[in-house]
């Protein structure tokens, strides 16, 4: 409830249906009116400035202390004047001249206080503005605005009205409309004068308010010694608040570095033994993080002391400060991983070249350098535009001329980054088929299973299809078809067809479920966050398959399906060795007989034709037609 009476206390809100004003403009009118009584002494003059003054503080601070609650309010102004508006043409038609005026002065005080009240939202509303400077030149637009939408409304022809000699109740009630109108046309002038004058502490409290300081900020100027020193600090642009933030921030960053310190410390306890990179970013990093997080306590005092906005040249050298640190902060902690991953391909003698990783790393390292530096140029308000356009003129010429070199370099890039193969890998490249020799910077060497080197650019094998036969962990596809004889027994075909795929579930070199389990898909030792078939990425297939496939011309058809466990051809040639004996054996078991190719041809007739390739043709006689 608090909350809303003050939020009421600066608006021009009206309670229930009559003409009471809001407290807070009750009051201003009360005082107002007091200034114009003709036998007020200079002293009292003098005290009720004073109130007013305090007055609007102490209002303009409690509106910032509520401010969300202000902006959500919806007055009834419109209603209001709706409805006086239509008593005023009654009033006028039936020759009521003193109430039509008295309405009429009512609904331009309702109009002054909707435009006062309008123009508060506004320039709280802009309060939250990037700077003082942009929030200045905003409430210096609003001020112009507030004056052209009142200037209709004010006229002094009013005035004429207060000596009307008429004693009764609708002249009184007019008389103090017209007077309450006059005041607040000065109210409104007040106003404007007590927002320009506190253009900066609005904005200060505001941002207090934005981080849920503002009570406790309020709290600290109004006590007893923030007022005694209040003059002295406004000297040097300070106030007993900002003092205390000031020492909040800097007690904060010791205790933060000397809390980090020993966080460290104790992660290097932890991390000595398990991970040796893990200890050397930290102890690397720990200086570049410890001179940030100083440097962002110092931005954040100068932050405080300049209410909350930018600060020039400062502000320049901090942000400049940040990338700087930043980048360093990237450059360390990128190399140590780098060196890390050298040293573990040393020592895995693993396919891809660790001088490969190290050229990458210093094509970051390159590339971190021009990002800082294009940062720093950035912040300090350099066209980059032009410069890079410069750049491209002066570098056209050598650019056309290492066309060929750049692309392959790029390739180059590009191979290692998308990871498609790695040296040792069997890989079809078009046409090309082989084992891959080396991925250097310019070219890929292959060598073809007959022996030849083959050399493809690598801006080409980029762009290509590739075919990797290499990527694949469990399962080297097993395919054949097994014909039998159209004369062959159903029954001993199913026989045959359940044991041969009994013998691939029981034989130990044929790829099954259980075999993909305990597969984890990994890259580079990273375990992978993509949402990807595990078996599709590791390449693991064990599907198996025995069925009558086919009724063909001569035979009929039982497709045999499998993988092998391994994926070494010749590991691969001696299980599928070993399948094709066993499911030759399975047919003649069943009393089934391998099909021979044949051809029948039928006379028109019905007199055939047999002719068989393991027997010599027989023809027989046929009967003459008439």
């Amino acid at each position: 409830m608090r909350v809303v009476v003050l939020f009421l206390l600066m608006t021009t809100y009206l309670f229930a249906s009559g003409v009471t004003y809001p407290p807070f403009i009750q009051q201003q009118i009360e005082l107002t009116l007091k200034l114009d009584d003709d036998n007020i002494s200079d002293s009292e003059i003098e005290e009720i400035l004073q109130k007013k003054q305090t007055l609007y503080q102490k209002q303009l601070e409690e509106i910032l202390e509520n401010k969300k609650v202000y902006l959500d309010y919806k007055d009834d102004y419109a209603s209001k004047i709706y409805k006086l508006q239509k008593i005023i043409a009654i009033n006028k038609r039936r020759g009521n001249e003193y109430a039509a005026v008295r309405d009429e002065v009512l609904v331009r005080s309702y109009k002054i206080l909707q435009s006062q009240n309008k123009m508060l939202r506004e320039i709280l509303a802009a309060m939250d503005s990037r700077s003082f400077d942009d929030f200045s030149s905003f409430v210096s637009k609003a001020f112009v605005q507030n004056q052209q939408e009142i200037g209709p409304y004010i006229d002094q022809k009013y005035k004429n009205y207060l000596q009307v000699k008429t004693q009764n109740k609708v002249v009184t009630d007019m008389k103090r409309r017209i007077e309450e109108y006059y005041a607040i046309i000065d109210i409104n002038a007040d106003i404007l004068k007590t927002i320009a004058q506190n253009e900066r502490k609005m904005y200060r409290l505001n941002k207090y308010s934005k981080y849920g300081l503002i009570s406790a900020v309020l709290y600290v100027n109004n006590s007893a010694i923030s007022r005694t020193l209040e003059p002295f600090l406004n000297k040097f642009n300070l106030s007993t608040a900002k003092i205390l933030l000031i020492f909040f921030v800097v007690l904060s960053m010791v205790l933060f570095r000397i809390s980090f310190l020993r966080l460290i410390s104790k992660i290097f306890k932890i991390f000595d033994i398990k991970n040796k990179v893990v200890s050397k970013i930290l102890a690397k990093t720990t200086k570049p993080v410890s001179i940030l997080a100083t440097m962002l306590g110092l931005h954040i005092i100068f932050y405080i002391y300049n209410d909350f906005s930018g600060s020039g040249f400062l502000g320049y050298f901090f942000r400049i400060s940040y990338t700087v640190l930043t980048m360093w902060i990237l450059y360390r902690v990128l190399n140590i991983i780098a060196t890390a991953k050298i040293e573990t391909l040393t020592k895995k003698q693993t396919a891809v070249k660790s001088e490969l990783v190290n050229i990458t790393i210093k094509i970051v390292n390159f590339i971190l350098l021009l990002t800082t530096v294009l940062i720093i140029l950035h912040q300090l308000g350099v066209n980059l535009t032009a410069i890079l356009s410069g750049l491209g003129i002066g570098g056209f010429a050598i650019a056309l001329a290492a066309k060929d070199s750049l692309a392959n370099f790029f390739g180059t890039l590009s191979i290692l980054m998308s990871n498609t193969f790695s040296q040792g890998d069997w890989i079809v490249v078009d046409d090309k088929e082989g084992v891959v020799v080396e991925i250097g910077l310019r070219v890929t060497t292959i060598r073809t299973f007959d022996n030849a080197l083959i050399s493809i650019p690598n801006s080409k094998l980029a762009n290509e299809a590739i075919k990797n036969w290499s990527k694949r962990q469990i399962g080297r596809r097993i395919k054949f078809s097994v014909s039998v004889r159209y004369d062959s027994d159903k029954e001993a075909l199913h026989r045959a067809i359940a044991q041969i795929a009994e013998f691939l579930k029981r034989h130990d070199g044929v790829a099954k479920e259980e075999n993909a389990k305990g597969s984890k898909l990994r890259f580079e030792g990273f375990e992978s966050a993509k949402l990807v078939s595990t078996q599709d990425a590791l390449g693991i297939k064990n599907l198996q398959l025995v069925t009558l496939d086919e009724l063909g011309d001569s035979s009929i058809k039982i497709l045999v399906y499998c993988f092998s466990v391994t994926t070494n051809w010749v590991e691969w040639a001696k299980v599928k060795d070993e399948v094709v004996f066993e499911v030759m054996k399975i047919v003649e078991e069943n009393g089934l007989k391998f099909a021979y190719p044949s051809l029948s041809l039928y006379h028109e007739e019905e007199l055939s034709i047999k002719i068989d390739s393991a027997q010599p043709a027989t023809i027989p006689a046929t009967k003459r037609q008439n």
